[in-house]
């Protein structure tokens, strides 16, 4: 799995935030919004699908057609010990990526990348 720095590297390659969703996302999959279509370009074969999320509160899964997310390896412990790691987040309404940091309790896709 790649670490928060491999994925600064992607995101800067691909032109950086305001342009990764629209990048990386898949050309199909996504919901649209507001009369937009939520597909990316695929630019770089990355083929971001939009898979959900599970939440770590209810166990419910939802988001499926909405947003994709990839953990990182880069971990970090958080206030009463609760593990979080990095992550980046793609939605259909948006042509940028985010960075941020999430509860490792939260059941999102992983990434897989060859040295």
């Amino acid at each position: 799995m790649p670490s928060e720095a491999e994925f600064d590297v992607l995101i800067s390659f691909v032109g950086g935030y305001v342009t990764a969703g629209k990048m990386l996302k898949s050309r199909t999959g996504w919901e649209g919004y507001e009369g937009k279509s939520g597909n990316g370009i695929d630019a770089f074969s990355f083929n971001a699908l939009p898979a959900g999320y599970r939440s770590d509160y209810h166990g419910e899964f939802s988001g499926a057609g909405e947003t994709a997310g990839f953990w990182s390896v880069t971990e970090e412990t958080g206030y009463d010990d609760v593990y979080n790691a990095y992550n980046i987040i793609f939605g259909h309404n948006d042509d940028d990526c985010e960075l941020s940091i999430g509860s490792t309790g939260i059941a999102i896709s992983v990434r897989c990348i060859r040295d």
